[in-house]
């Protein structure tokens, strides 16, 4: 096969020709990986691969166009500065198809985020971008509403504090910046890699809940830092280019223009002074 020129329609051959896995549903008809959690996976591509996927024990269908039945803007349910569950919030989503495609949503941010120089730093787990999508998933379905309480089931509740301080201390860290809160280029770049993953699972088609999610993320971003809600809707527009896209894997997938600290605390060291950092990190 010409690897330079693999057929348009084949998406089993456009994964194989650029990371040599292949992904072809078994006799069971079950995926080897979930198509969301690949990251060399294209955004036309995502939804033609048939078969079901091992972590979220279904075939991922095509979300539905833009001509959903609720047009109506939802605003951000608070009370104080807290934020509530909402009927309307509830129901933007189920107009989008259920939780599930919140799933696949996230599923495909940390595919990104894993590729992503900074974002990859913080991540203390190892488990995939399914599993870290599920957690974040769950997290959100449950402040939406109407799908009980996923993210209280799992058992998580609470656990957000010892995750940030295991993200902060993580030995992937450059030792500069290990123990480091998170900072306003970081909360930046998270955010358009988050809006960018809506784009490629096609959310941004719907117009209430991208209006709504904007808003959502621009809301609970403050937790990670103060300055950072104004930069909501300025990351969104910044996803939605593929020039910027494509300058930011040209320059390796870090984004140097908000980028605060210097670009070489974020290149890969020898294991043997990852090795000393972790037993330095472990000692003290």
């Amino acid at each position: 096969m010409d690897t330079a020129n693999p057929p348009q329609n084949a998406a089993t051959s456009v994964i194989r020709s650029s990371s040599h896995v292949k992904l072809e549903a078994g006799s069971s008809g079950t995926l080897p990986v979930c198509p969301f959690a690949m990251k060399e996976m294209k955004k036309e591509d995502i939804y033609e691969i048939h078969g079901r996927c091992p972590f979220h024990r279904k075939i991922h269908d095509a979300p539905p166009g833009p001509s959903m039945s609720m047009n109506e803007d939802v605003p951000i349910a608070l009370v104080g500065r807290t934020h509530q569950t909402s009927e309307k919030a509830a129901k933007l989503l189920k107009d989008i198809g259920g939780g599930d495609r919140i799933r696949e949503l996230c599923t495909r941010f940390y595919a990104l985020a894993f590729e992503d120089k900074v974002l990859d730093s913080f991540m203390f787990l190892d488990d995939g971008a399914a599993a870290h999508g599920q957690r974040l998933a769950d997290w959100i379905i449950q402040k939406m509403g109407g799908e009980g309480e996923p993210w209280t089931e799992s058992g998580r509740l609470g656990q957000r504090q010892p995750s940030h301080h295991a993200a902060w201390t993580n030995s992937k860290r450059h030792p500069h910046l290990r123990g480091r809160h998170f900072e306003l280029d970081d909360t930046r770049i998270w955010m358009r890699v988050m809006f960018w993953a809506v784009r490629e699972v096609g959310l941004d088609q719907h117009k209430p809940f991208f209006k709504w999610y904007v808003r959502f993320i621009g809301h609970f971003i403050s937790v990670y830092e103060r300055s950072a809600p104004p930069y909501a809707p300025i990351e969104a527009e910044w996803a939605g280019s593929q020039a910027n896209i494509d300058k930011y894997r040209a320059d390796g997938n870090i984004m140097l223009d908000v980028l605060d600290t210097p670009p070489e605390y974020y290149q890969p060291r020898s294991s043997s002074s990852s090795s000393r950092s972790r037993s330095s990190s472990s000692s003290s």
